[in-house]
């Protein structure tokens, strides 16, 4: 609560909690079992559990009754006033009045979950009034005044249209159980008492009603409802209807069903309940209660509520019964304590053991106890003052007691620390261990290091429990952090061991002459536990030592788990080897694409293409970062091994001649030497070497190779690459392969002399040696380079000519047409020579019309009375402008030239210097002027001058400048790199 409301004691004032010494009940069973101490484990056992505070509050009256739901406190005064406090608004105090009268001292007030709903109940005098806080007037309930009425109880209906409406179970001191429904209808304003509707009769008892409390379920179609009197306690179970604004139906099915009773005393002098309610699940409404405590006469009787049941006998669940040495008159139930306030005192039962760990003499004489069972706060009262009981830490010492009655789960449940688990998981290993349950006494040891790992180790070793051992290596190696690698290391080494060991065991059980059910045993255990090593090694791969483990399946003989270790590991290069060594080609070419390693391929690449020559080339292809260089080894090797191993070794060379280009001469020259190593490959050999214009291979050893191995048509066409057509021709013909040599003639397609000589080799051939006529005019016929007088050399002198005198005939004839085309192009080139001369002289008589007034394009100047000049794009140009503009941008030979010629002209013999020939000097050495003097030469050398001025008159003349300067300057930007475009 608020600082200001509370006041809080001095120290001497705050009610300190005792924890009772644990002994070493129910572990006596097991003299030979040793337990942990467990004393002090609480830590500071000062520390509060119940705190008692008195408010800072002096009520105007004497206080009869106090509840407290909601964080509100209605306080009834004996003045008939209650004062309602929001107690998180402390300093703002609500009075209602209920009545003039005085009340008695027995007179209770009851507040509804919502706060809409207060009923005052004083039997004696003043009966029961109701007040509904929006209207804050109170009323008189006749009906329910005339019952005598011991308690009420408001119930949570979870119907919407029960907002305004007050659903109530009341009981008598009569016994019987009625239930109503108090409604404040404001359009029933001018009906007496219609806030007080029907009140049905639910069920009668023998003795009196001590309390009634109610949950109704989720789906509103039933309900449970306790019902405790003097020297019982009442559980109905039952169907819930719908009720209506007159109080009828509701819990009259529930109240039909057989009730089951509980009696825990014959007297039943006394009886008092308490119920404890989940506050983190309320909101404004209740929750359902979760347990309850019955205190009749002096016997506390304590359980867990199951309200999901539909059997009144099963709700009641872990119930406890405890003597308690005080007449209480009032109790609360908390979480794990039952508080007892008697008088002049008040002490807490814990109730898992009925120990006292509270007892407190009280400061004033306290006439009540309240719990608010929305919010879990506690309250007690007496006629003057108020007090407020603080619960704080109230399960750290449950789990001692579950401990101590060897509930070791309850006890992890609510342990609050590391070092509290560990000591019951201790205790537990203890009793496993002792109860001869090692696997789940190693498992237990396995999450504690209370006891040492030597400790636990030699138990197990001296129990000869190798199973229960390797149990709790395997949990604690689970449990070890990651940075201890040693401690790892170590534990997964030994329990490596533990498996072989184990699996030799079975094996030899398996050997054994035992019974079949033992065999077949044994083969199921050892399949498992082999599973069972193939996950560790799986699992804890970097936690062993390769060699070490590799060491060790040697020994035992375990080279299929060696294999397996080794692909967990990745140890791909072990697992190849025992593969190869195996002779196991194809695990070796099924292990190979599975790792990274192109060594590997490397490696053993000759062994798989003599065992497994097809399907290594497969493999290959499919991992195309190998390196071509570091396979030609063991490809060179297949030329010594079997037709089907040089023919994979060949497709693999062609494939990755074709898909990568390769232009290694190694990979090229291996090809071909693969190839010809088998004759009836010869034709696939030329088709290849067709295909390479220009050789990837060392030619000199191709022939030195194809020539050894009688492979003509191989050298044949080396010699073609080679442009060595001669060669190629002449291999043919001694091969006796005329049609071989006539292609290899036709070759030389740039030499038609030397394409000429090799074919008139090939007709020597057929004339003189085969001396066939026949043929060779069939051979002259399939020729376009041969005629009939370039064979006839090769006839003997007195051949008959009857055999191919129509050819003679035939030659002559294309002779003679031939000669008449020549004649006809001679004839037809002479006339194109007569008109060519017959245009050039009309070009000396072309003429131009130009004003008189015509300017020079160039200078813009008039053109009378100088030298001037036309060009056919009909532009006039002075011939010094001409001369001056041709300087700009003509090549320093033509300006060499125009000085020279203009020195002449001049009379001037001298030749510029040579450094004069480049440069701007050029330029300035050429005056246009000069042009004009040929009107002032003498008539002596006036021809002279002419004769240079007709050159340079060529010169000027080459071109339009206009039309050269655009040609030249095209390239060229508009602005200079310092110039800039002013926009």
């Amino acid at each position: 609560m608020l600082d200001e409301f509370v006041q809080h004691p001095n120290n001497n004032h705050v009610i300190k909690s005792r924890i009772d010494n644990l002994d070493e009940q129910g572990w006596n069973s097991d003299p030979t079992l040793q337990l942990l101490d467990i004393d002090n484990q609480n830590g500071d056992l000062e520390d509060t559990i119940f705190e008692l505070t008195q408010v800072q509050f002096s009520p105007p009256s004497h206080i009869v009754n106090l509840t407290v739901i909601n964080n509100h406190l209605f306080i009834l005064l004996e003045t008939g006033q209650i004062l309602q406090i929001n107690l998180l608004q402390a300093d703002i105090i609500d009075n209602l009045d209920i009545t003039s009268t005085t009340l008695s001292r027995n007179a209770k007030v009851y507040v509804d979950p919502t706060l809409k709903h207060l009923i005052v109940v004083d039997t004696t005098e003043n009966g029961v009034h109701y007040i509904h806080t929006d209207t804050r007037r109170a009323k008189l309930l006749p009906k329910l005044s005339r019952l005598g009425l011991s308690t009420l109880h408001f119930v949570n209906t979870r119907s919407s249209s029960f907002q305004q409406s007050a659903v109530i179970l009341v009981g008598t001191f009569e016994g019987n159980v009625y239930q109503s429904v108090i409604n404040p209808n404001p359009s029933d304003i001018f009906r007496k008492n219609s806030e007080e509707r029907q009140i049905k009769l639910l069920f009668s008892f023998k003795e009196s009603i001590v309390d009634i409390r109610s949950h109704i379920n989720d789906d509103r179609k039933s309900a449970v409802v306790f019902v405790i009197t003097k020297s019982r306690t009442y559980t109905f179970i039952g169907p819930f209807g719908r009720m209506d604004n007159d109080g009828g139906v509701g819990f009259e099915g529930v109240f039909s069903q057989s009730p089951f009773s509980i009696k825990i005393s014959e007297s039943g002098l006394s009886s008092h309940t308490s119920f404890n309610y989940d506050v983190r699940l309320a909101r404004n409404s209740l929750s359902p209660p979760k347990s309850i405590a019955w205190l009749c006469d002096k016997s506390l009787y304590n359980a867990k509520l199951d309200l999901s049941t539909h059997n009144p006998e099963m709700v009641f669940q872990k119930s406890t019964l405890t003597d308690v040495d005080v007449e209480a008159k009032s109790i609360l139930l908390t979480e794990h304590h039952c508080l007892c306030l008697y008088q002049g005192g008040i002490k807490s039962l814990r109730l898992l053991d009925g120990a006292v760990i509270w007892d407190e003499p009280l400061p004033d004489t306290i006439i009540g106890m309240q719990r608010d069972d929305l919010c879990g706060t506690f309250w007690l009262y007496s006629h003057d003052s108020i007090y407020e009981l603080t619960v704080r830490d109230e399960d750290r010492d449950v789990w001692t007691v579950y401990l101590s009655k060897r509930e070791f789960d309850n006890a992890l449940k609510v342990c609050k620390n590391t070092q509290q688990r560990e000591i019951i998981l201790a205790k537990q290993a203890d009793v496993f261990f002792a109860q001869g349950k090692y696997i789940q006494s190693a498992q237990a040891y396995a999450q504690s290091t209370t006891k040492a790992f030597e400790t636990v180790v030699l138990k197990f070793v001296d129990a000869n429990e190798r199973d229960s051992l390797r149990y709790y290596l395997s949990a604690r190696l689970e449990r070890t952090r990651k940075a201890d690698l040693t401690q790892r290391m170590m534990l997964a080494t030994w329990m490596l061991e533990i498996y072989l060991d184990k699996l030799n065991q079975l094996e030899d059980l398996m050997a054994s002459e035992s019974t079949e059910d033992d065999t077949e045993n044994a083969k199921t255990e050892y399949s498992m536990m082999e599973d069972d090593l193939k996950t560790f090694l799986s699992t804890y791969k970097n936690n062993l030592d390769r060699k070490v483990v590799y060491d060790s399946f040697k020994i035992h003989g375990r080279y299929n788990l060696l294999l397996e270790y080794a692909s967990y590991v990745e140890d791909w290069s072990t697992i190849v080897e025992d593969h190869v060594h195996s002779g196991r080609w194809n695990d070796v070419l099924e292990t190979l694409p599975k790792q990274t390693n192109r060594d590997l391929y490397y490696r053993y690449a000759f062994l798989l293409l003599r065992e497994a020559s097809e399907k290594t080339i497969e493999i290959w292809k499919r991992e195309p970062r190998l390196e071509l260089k570091r396979l030609i080894p063991a490809l060179i090797q297949t030329e010594k091994l079997s037709k089907e191993s040089r023919r994979c070794a060949i497709d693999y060379l062609l494939w990755r001649i074709d898909s990568d280009g390769s232009q290694e001469a190694i990979a090229h020259n291996l090809y071909i030497n693969l190839l010809s190593k088998d004759s009836e490959n010869e034709d696939e050999l030329v088709e290849y070497l067709k295909r390479t214009p220009t050789p990837k291979f060392d030619v000199d050893f191709a022939l030195r190779l194809f020539d050894k191995r009688g492979l003509n048509k191989a050298c044949i066409q080396v010699y073609a690459i080679m442009k060595l057509y001669d060669c190629s021709v002449d291999l043919a013909i001694n091969s006796g392969d005329l049609n071989l040599a006539k292609v290899y003639a036709d070759k030389p397609t740039d030499d038609p002399i030397l394409r000429k000589k090799l074919w008139l080799r090939i007709a020597r051939v057929i004339v003189q040696d085969q001396h066939d006529i026949k043929s060779a005019m069939q051979f002259l016929e399939g020729s376009d380079v041969l005629q009939l007088e370039d064979i006839l050399p090769f006839f003997p002198s007195f051949e008959v000519v009857d055999d191919f005198k129509e050819e003679i005939c035939n030659a002559l004839d294309r002779y003679s047409s031939r000669i008449q085309d020549l004649q006809v192009d001679m004839d037809e080139s002479a006339r194109t020579s007569q008109r060519i001369k017959d245009e050039m002289e009309k070009l000396k008589d072309r003429y131009v019309v130009i004003s008189p007034n015509e300017k020079c394009a160039l200078s813009g100047k008039s053109i009378s009375g100088c030298e001037f000049y036309v060009f056919p794009t009909q532009r006039v140009y002075r011939a010094d402008a001409l001369l001056e503009r041709l300087t700009t941008y003509a090549e320093p030979s033509t300006l060499k030239r125009i000085i020279e010629l203009q020195s002449e002209i001049e009379g001037v013999k001298t030749t510029p210097k040579s450094s004069y020939f480049t440069g701007e000097r050029l330029r300035e050495l050429i005056v246009p002027s000069t042009i004009n003097q040929i009107f002032n030469t003498s008539t002596k050398r006036r021809k002279d001058v002419s004769k240079l001025r007709k050159e340079l008159d060529e010169i000027l003349t080459k071109s339009d400048p206009l039309v050269e300067e655009s040609i030249i300057n095209i390239d060229k930007p508009f602005a200079s790199i310092n110039q800039e475009w002013n926009l």
